[in-house]
């Protein structure tokens, strides 16, 4: 990969957030301190385009601009070195999104169910594929969960759920999910790429932000581009 490849954002890349001083990602630093890989990430997301990212968040899962709503955050950035698998986690981002919805409080209390919308850099929606934080696969479980892929044939009854409603995922969680349903959809087709099945050789759910920076520094199947803000390279 050339050299000028590393001063930007590709699609499908892996954004690792570092501590932003918020509440939240003190908590998780602080539940991280106990785990594997640097406390001082906790957040993470994939790349949708040059500048802007989709991610889980209280929200739900949402798409927002890196030079927009993000532009304060640090990343730490990762490139898949197999560029039709960084699309593909992409594309399986962007299905999980398409499938969300938008949940409004009624006039009598109860909970309204419209289809989410973007625009300006921002997300506008939560629901059945939402935020898990503290929940039995969320963040302060997943610190401590190293749990091994009980089967790769994971896909269908991941998009089952998605569709059904009530899936919930912790956000470097869901980063893990897209790269792991690709790597299944290869190996149906005959294609087997050990180095990235060995990434992410456990359930999604065991990938807090830290442990996956620990993997993707790791692994041979990643680069590390570099750190960024606001969308552009600053080490």
């Amino acid at each position: 990969m050339s050299k000028n490849k590393f001063n930007s954002i590709y699609k499908g890349d892996i954004l690792v957030k570092c501590h932003d001083g918020k509440v939240t990602s003190r908590v998780i630093a602080f539940a991280q301190s106990f785990g594997t890989g640097p406390s001082k990430y906790t957040h993470a997301g994939i790349a949708s385009s040059s500048t802007s990212i989709i991610e889980m968040s209280g929200a739900g899962i949402g798409e927002n601009g890196l030079m927009e709503r993000n532009a304060q955050y640090v990343y730490d950035v990762f490139r898949c070195k197999d560029t039709e698998v960084a699309a593909g986690a992409a594309e399986a981002a962007r299905m999980m999104m398409d499938r969300a919805r938008f949940w409004k409080t009624g006039t009598d209390g109860s909970l309204l169910n419209v289809t989410g919308s973007f625009k300006d850099g921002r997300s506008k929606l939560s629901g059945p594929v939402s935020y898990n934080m503290f929940g039995a696969k969320g963040a302060a479980r997943a610190i401590f969960s190293r749990a091994k892929l009980k089967d790769r044939d994971n896909t269908n009854r991941i998009i089952d759920r998605l569709y059904d409603g009530g899936y919930s995922f912790f956000c470097s969680g869901h980063v893990v999910l897209c790269y792991q349903m690709v790597a299944e959809q290869l190996a149906i087709q005959g294609v087997v790429n050990s180095e990235l099945r060995n990434t992410f050789k456990l359930e999604s759910h065991a990938y807090q932000p830290a442990y996956l920076w620990h993997r993707l520094k790791k692994s041979q199947a990643f680069d590390f581009v570099g750190t960024f803000q606001n969308g552009k390279k600053i080490a």
